[in-house]
C-alpha cells in the first residue's frame, strides 16, 4: 500500500495515516490478485451481500448494507476477467459474505481513511460495559460470537482507528473486532498514556512470595554481575531490572551493544542485541529460571541467530517501560513485515500464473486421461463401499451396545455438580458427564476426562503441573485418579498402575506402601485441613486415616 502521511500519536506510539492503494499486475488493475489487511468500506447506496465474489443476482443473500454504513472487509479481490466493469470484490471480515467497490463502473463502496497504530483506550461504560462488534458500527445486531464484553475501566488496545461522520472506531489488536468511542454524546473509550498503565499492575503482596520475588531479583543481579553487565535501569512497580553489557563477543557474532530486561515477577526476559552488519534485534523469552537466564547472559543470541541471512528490522534505543507495552508494540512492527510480504507474495503469483497457462493444455489431455480412470475407479470404489457397509453393519450391534455400557457408566459415575470457589465460571463451562475425577486444593480444580484428557485452572502447585507436564510431552499413559491438598501434598495414579504422591508427613508414605503390597490398589485418598491428616480407602474397602 501507498503511504500518505505520518504522524506520532500521544505515548511515543508511532501512528501511520494510511489509505491502501490496490496492486496491478502487469500493468493492468484488477488482474487476479488478493489484497489481504484491515480495509474500511462505506456504501454509498443499499447494496445486498453476495455469497461469492460476483455481481450476479443469483448469489443474493438474505442481508443489505444500507446506505452510509460502515463495513469492516479483510481482504479484495480484483477482477481476473479482461474488459469487466466489475470489483474488485471485497470478502467481509467477519466471513459473512462478499460486496463490490464497483458494478458496470459505477461505485457502490468507497474506501474509507483509517490511522494504523497502536492506542490504549479505558471503558467509560458503567454497567453495561461495551460489547465487540464485527464491523465499526452501534448495531446490536452485529456482535461477534461469541459475544465478547469489556467492563467498566478495562483497558483496551486498538491497532486501526478511523473517524467518519463524527464518529470514532476502532480495531482491537488480537480479534477481528471493533469498538466505537461514542454515544448518546457520552465518550464510551477514553485514550490513555501506555505509561500510566504501569501504575495500575499489581503484583502478589503475601510475605512468603515477597520473599521469592525479593530473593530472585537478587539472584538476577549476581548473575549479571558475575558476567560483566552494569544495571542501568530498575523499576519496582513494573518489577522489572535492565542490564547493558557493550563490545562484546558471543559466539561467532561480534555485537557493540547488549541490553538485557528482566521481568523478574513473571520471568520474561528481552533481549536487544547491536550487531555491526544485521543492525538492532529484539528478542523475547517467558517462563525463565535462573538457569536459563544464566546462559542468556553467557550467550544472549537466540539459538537460531548464527543461521540468520535477514538484517533484523531496526528498533527505537528507548527501553520500553512495560512489558505488555512492548509486546504490543512488536505485534505492530509484525503486522507491517506482513503487508510487505504479502506484496511480495502477488509478484510471485504474478510470476506463478505464467506457468500454469502453459500447464493449461496438457492439463486437459490429462483430464481426458483421468476421466478414463476415474470410471474404473468408481466401480472399484463401489464394490469397496459395499464391503464396508456389510462390515459395518456387523459391529454396528457390538457399538451400540458398547455406547450404552459408557452412557450407563457416565449416569452412575453423576452427570452434575454444584460447585463453590475460585474460578466457577471457567470450572462450570469446562463440566460434563465425561469427568471421571475431579481435584480441588487451594484455589486450583483439575479434571480427568473418560478420553483421559485434562482440564486445570491456574494456581496448580509446581510439583503436580511438572509431573502432569512430563507425562504428556511422553509416551507414557496419562492420569486416571488425582487427589490434591493444602501444602503441596497430591496423590496421582496413572493409567499404567504407577503412583507418585507427596503425603507431606512419613507416616502418609508408610500408608500408601503398606495398601495390600501395592500402591496401585489405593482407591481414593482424601487430604485434611492440617498438614498430617489424611484418609486412604483401598480398592477392597480398608481404609486408614490420620488426624481426622
Amino acid at each position: 500500500g501507498a503511504l500518505l502521511g505520518a504522524r506520532f500519536c500521544r505515548g511515543s506510539m508511532p501512528c501511520i495515516q494510511s489509505f491502501t492503494n490496490r496492486l496491478f499486475v502487469s500493468g493492468h488493475p484488477g488482474l487476479g490478485t488478493d489484497e489481504e489487511g484491515i480495509f474500511v468500506y462505506r456504501a454509498k447506496v443499499t447494496v445486498c451481500v453476495r455469497s461469492l465474489p460476483d455481481v450476479g443476482d443469483e448469489f443474493r443473500l438474505h442481508r443489505d448494507v444500507a446506505e452510509h454504513e460502515l463495513v469492516a472487509v479483510d481482504m479484495r479481490r480484483f477482477n481476473d476477467l479482461p474488459g469487466s466493469s466489475h470489483g474488485p470484490f471485497l470478502r467481509l471480515s467477519d466471513c459473512s459474505g462478499w460486496l463490490f467497490e464497483r458494478k458496470d463502473m459505477r461505485v457502490i463502496m468507497e474506501e474509507v481513511l483509517t490511522e494504523t497504530g497502536l492506542w490504549a483506550f479505558r471503558v467509560n461504560s458503567e454497567g453495561a460495559g461495551l460489547t465487540l462488534r464485527r464491523h465499526p458500527t452501534h448495531r446490536a445486531d452485529l456482535l461477534v460470537h461469541p459475544e465478547k464484553v469489556y467492563p467498566h475501566n478495562f483497558v483496551i488496545w486498538a491497532d486501526v482507528k478511523l473517524e467518519c461522520g463524527g464518529e470514532t472506531f476502532v480495531h482491537v489488536q488480537g480479534t477481528k473486532g471493533w469498538l466505537y468511542a461514542t454515544s448518546s454524546g457520552q465518550q464510551i473509550l477514553v485514550e490513555v498514556e501506555p505509561a500510566s498503565l504501569e501504575q495500575e499492575i499489581s503484583f502478589p503482596s503475601t510475605e512468603s512470595t515477597t520473599k521469592v520475588v525479593l530473593g530472585f531479583k537478587d539472584a538476577v543481579r549476581e548473575l549479571a554481575k558475575e558476567h560483566g553487565y552494569t544495571e542501568v535501569h530498575f523499576c519496582e512497580t513494573g518489577a522489572v531490572v535492565s542490564f547493558f553489557k557493550g563490545a562484546n563477543v558471543h559466539t561467532d557474532f561480534a555485537y557493540t551493544d547488549t541490553s538485557i530486561r528482566v521481568y523478574y515477577t513473571t520471568g520474561t526476559v528481552v533481549t536487544i542485541l547491536d550487531h555491526p552488519q544485521q543492525g538492532k534485534s529484539q528478542h523475547f523469552r517467558w517462563n525463565c529460571n535462573l538457569g536459563d537466564l544464566a546462559g542468556i547472559f553467557a550467550d544472549p543470541s537466540p539459538p537460531d541467530m548464527s543461521r540468520s541471512q535477514d538484517a533484523p528490522e531496526k528498533i527505537d534505543r528507548e527501553i520500553v517501560k512495560s512489558e505488555e507495552t512492548a509486546m504490543r508494540a512488536a505485534l505492530v512492527d509484525v503486522e507491517s513485515h506482513i503487508s510487505r510480504l504479502m506484496e511480495q507474495r502477488a509478484e510471485l503469483l504474478q510470476g506463478i500464473q505464467g506457468f500454469e497457462y502453459k500447464r493449461e493444455s496438457r492439463l486437459q489431455q490429462a483430464l481426458l486421461v483421468a476421466s478414463a480412470a476415474e470410471a474404473s475407479a468408481k466401480v472399484a470404489l463401489e464394490r469397496a463401499q459395499e464391503l464396508d457397509w456389510r462390515r459395518a453393519a456387523q459391529h454396528k450391534s457390538a457399538e451400540f451396545a458398547r455406547a450404552e455400557a459408557l452412557q450407563l457408566k457416565r449416569m452412575r459415575e453423576g452427570n452434575k455438580c454444584f460447585f463453590f470457589g475460585s474460578q466457577s465460571h471457567n470450572v462450570g463451562q469446562n463440566f460434563s458427564d465425561r469427568v471421571t475425577c475431579i481435584a480441588m486444593a487451594d484455589v486450583a480444580t483439575l479434571f480427568i476426562y473418560d478420553n483421559g484428557d485434562l482440564f486445570y485452572t491456574a494456581g496448580l502447585t509446581p510439583s503436580v503441573h511438572d509431573r502432569l507436564r512430563r507425562r504428556l510431552g511422553s509416551n507414557e499413559p496419562g492420569p486416571s485418579y488425582v487427589a490434591m491438598g493444602s501444602g503441596g501434598r497430591f496423590f496421582i495414579r496413572h493409567a499404567d498402575g504407577t503412583v507418585e504422591y507427596n503425603g507431606g508427613v512419613d507416616e502418609f508414605d508408610e500408608a500408601i506402601k503398606g495398601v495390600a503390597g501395592d500402591a496401585s490398589n489405593v482407591a481414593k485418598v482424601a487430604f485434611g485441613q492440617e498438614s498430617s491428616s489424611y484418609f486412604v480407602l483401598e480398592k477392597g474397602g480398608t481404609s486408614r486415616w490420620r488426624d481426622l
